[in-house]
């Protein structure tokens, strides 16, 4: 088990949406990467948990969410 002090998160935006992805814990200590999304001025939006084996494999996870993203026209507006 694989327990991180601070999570990893990643933030992006276009002029009208938002995304998030965030490599943590769980309440049990398991990996995860959770991803959010929605509109900056409607309030409409979405979420996705998706669990992994590893450090390696969520941080590959979150390499191309933010190829994914910068292909979309979305901007990394910050990183934690």
């Amino acid at each position: 088990m694989i327990m991180l002090t601070l999570p990893n998160t990643l933030r992006w935006e276009t002029q009208d949406r938002f995304y998030v992805a965030v490599l943590g814990n769980d309440l049990f200590g398991n990996l995860e990467v959770r991803q959010f999304w929605g509109g900056l001025r409607n309030g409409r939006g979405g979420s996705q948990v998706q669990s992994v084996s590893g450090l390696d494999e969520g941080m590959a996870i979150l390499d191309q969410i933010a190829k994914t993203r910068k292909r979309h026209g979305y901007t990394q507006i910050s990183a934690e």
